[in-house]
C-alpha cells in the first residue's frame, strides 16, 4: 500500500504569485486562525475549505493542494498532482 501526505506547497506558490499571505486568507477568504494552522502544518482541512480558496482564487484544487508520496518512515519519495 503506498503512503502519502498532505502539502499546501501548490497554494504557497498561489499565495506568493498574487502578492498575498496566509493573513489575507483569514481576513478576505474568512478561514479561521486554526484552519490557517492546520494548513500551514500541512494536516487536514475540510473540503468546503479547499472550495472556498478555489472559487476565490478562480483556480483549480491542485492549484491549493497535493498528495506527496512518503515511505514508510514519511520521507518523501515524489510529488503527485
Amino acid at each position: 500500500m503506498r503512503n502519502s501526505k498532505i502539502s499546501y506547497l501548490p497554494l504557497e506558490i498561489l499565495l506568493l504569485k498574487k502578492g498575498r499571505n496566509k493573513q489575507y486568507l483569514r481576513e478576505v477568504v474568512k478561514i479561521s486562525p486554526s484552519t490557517i494552522s492546520r494548513i500551514s502544518k500541512n494536516e487536514v482541512v475540510s473540503l468546503d475549505v479547499l472550495k472556498r480558496i478555489c472559487d476565490h482564487f478562480d483556480v483549480p484544487i491542485q492549484d491549493v493542494v497535493e498528495f506527496v508520496r512518503v515511505d514508510e518512515d514519511g520521507n518523501e519519495i515524489e510529488r503527485e498532482a
